[in-house]
């Protein structure tokens, strides 16, 4: 016993000397947006094979190259605003060069410049608030936002904040005229939730154990991986943590709740698009659809996976066309990447990471093509080329 403790002491203190090698470790809180990458670090965070992926967090707090506010002559600038499905940190990470926003930057050329502002785990607020307290002092363009129609719709509406979740963010409440207005910072009280001890207790360790980091992502990771086919439900530990986040705004909450929460994205929406707009920008919008609207095994495997679920007939699409609605109704230009996925899912191109289900570098190029090809620029960065 004492052996083992002395070897998980030295263990974390090793571990403390070296590149981080989680996500976790390279994000910090801040009082008005939650939570930010910690400027000017570098990670080595695990990927498949023996390899690893430096990861680059540049002087902004973004994983991007510098860029100075100021803008050069002549050149159409890009603003991206994201999550996790762009930085590319999340679940297995993509290599810098690997995604869709330096992709894109390559297929523009030297006239436009993509300036990347996306945290894993921001929602349409908190990336509307970046753009009121930074992101509008880059003098972009345009403003893209990429919106993952898996969570981003709760991710903005207090009521269905997820449990246990281990930083507090900020959200808005609806005026009566419609317009979203910030209810409480994310320095104020954590929201209570009924996660469960397990999930309080591994919550815990991510935060402040570099052991169980590494044990987690080095070993766990992969085993899963290796373990389970891609049609073999989820179990135990796994299939809490995979229902909790995944199986979401399509099959967990009601119509009710999902009509509260479109009607606060909503306003979101449209404030970001009119405050942009005020600025002299343009305003655009990629819907990133979700696993399970591109593959018929990951549905199954929800289904199963998800005790609650089993037997549930589920329209997977639902938040998708909600949000595609909102978008036409308020007449935003938006890029829909659904048909896009689906046809090259159908060729047998594997778009999504299993189990975590974030973008590979497949989905990411296909992303970046997308946005190139699709008109989404609306003829503007083109020009510049």
């Amino acid at each position: 016993m004492i052996g083992t403790t002395l070897a998980v002491f030295l263990g974390e203190a090793f571990l403390r000397l070296i590149p981080p090698s989680s996500p976790d470790a390279i994000v910090q809180p801040d009082s008005l947006l939650g939570w930010k990458y910690v400027p000017n670090t570098n990670a080595l965070l695990p990927a498949q094979g023996s390899e690893s992926v430096r990861v680059h967090i540049n002087s902004a707090g973004f994983r991007d190259a510098e860029h100075s506010m100021e803008k050069r002559p002549d050149t159409f600038r890009i603003l991206v605003l994201g999550d996790s499905m762009v930085s590319g940190t999340a679940g297995q990470p993509v290599r810098d060069q690997q995604l869709f926003t330096s992709l894109l930057q390559r297929e523009l050329g030297d006239k436009s410049e993509i300036v990347q502002a996306a945290v894993p785990g921001w929602g349409t607020d908190q990336e509307f608030l970046y753009f009121l307290q930074e992101g509008y002092k880059y003098q972009p363009d345009l403003v893209l936002l990429a919106f993952f129609i898996g969570n981003d719709i709760s991710d903005n509406f207090k009521p269905l904040e997820r449990a246990g979740q281990p930083v507090h963010k900020p959200y808005f409440k609806l005026e009566e005229n419609g317009s979203p207005a910030l209810v409480n910072k994310a320095s104020e009280k954590p929201a209570e939730g009924p996660a469960s001890l397990a999930s309080q207790v591994i919550t815990s360790l991510r935060q402040h154990s570099k052991v169980y980091v590494l044990l987690h992502d080095r070993v766990y990771l992969p085993l899963v991986r290796l373990i389970w086919p891609t049609s073999t439900p989820f179990s135990g530990a796994t299939a809490e943590w995979y229902c909790r986040y995944f199986a979401t705004d399509a099959a967990r909450y009601t119509p009710r709740e999902r009509e509260r929460a479109l009607a606060v994205t909503r306003a979101l929406l449209t404030a970001l698009r009119d405050e942009v707009k005020a600025r002299g920008s343009q305003f655009a919008v990629v819907l990133i659809p979700q696993h399970v609207q591109i593959y018929a095994k990951e549905r199954a495997r929800v289904t199963e996976s998800c005790a609650d679920l089993r037997g549930e007939t589920i329209d997977w699409d639902i938040p998708y066309q909600m949000v595609e609605g909102v978008l036409k109704q308020e007449g935003i230009n938006y890029l829909s990447l659904l048909p896009i996925f689906r046809e090259h899912a159908e060729k047998g191109e594997s778009l999504y990471d299993i189990p975590d289900f974030h973008l590979t570098p497949r989905g990411h190029a296909v992303t970046a093509q997308a946005i190139s090809e699709q008109n989404i620029l609306r003829g503007t960065a083109q020009s510049h080329r």
